[in-house]
């Protein structure tokens, strides 16, 4: 179920940020990592917290992204991340280090 990032200003109208599938606060940056599942793949993207102009974070396309499950403790605050991977011809699915500047 996707799942819509909403900003709500003290005294104001909430509005959407964006939309995704899942969605991950960056503890540094004050940013937002979001994921969608775009055409059997999962891409993500950096987005400001208070909304404005997106990021799509690089990834690797031999070994896409897979979307188990994703929490707060998978980020850490210099911009690394645990993902998953979806391996070709695997029956599991392993973990890897993301560099959200990078993306590698």
């Amino acid at each position: 179920m996707p799942t819509t990032p909403w900003l709500f200003p003290a005294g104001g109208e909430a509005s959407k940020i964006c939309t995704g599938d899942w969605v991950v606060g960056h503890p540094s940056r004050g940013t937002l990592i979001v994921a969608r599942d775009e055409s059997s793949q999962i891409r993500l993207y950096e987005v400001p917290a208070t909304g404005g102009s997106e990021r799509m974070i690089p990834s690797d396309r031999s070994s896409p992204l897979f979307s188990l499950f994703t929490s707060p403790g998978t980020l850490r605050s210099d911009g690394q991340m645990l993902v998953s991977l979806n391996v070709p011809d695997s029956w599991f699915n392993p973990l890897a280090q993301l560099d959200l500047q990078s993306g590698g």
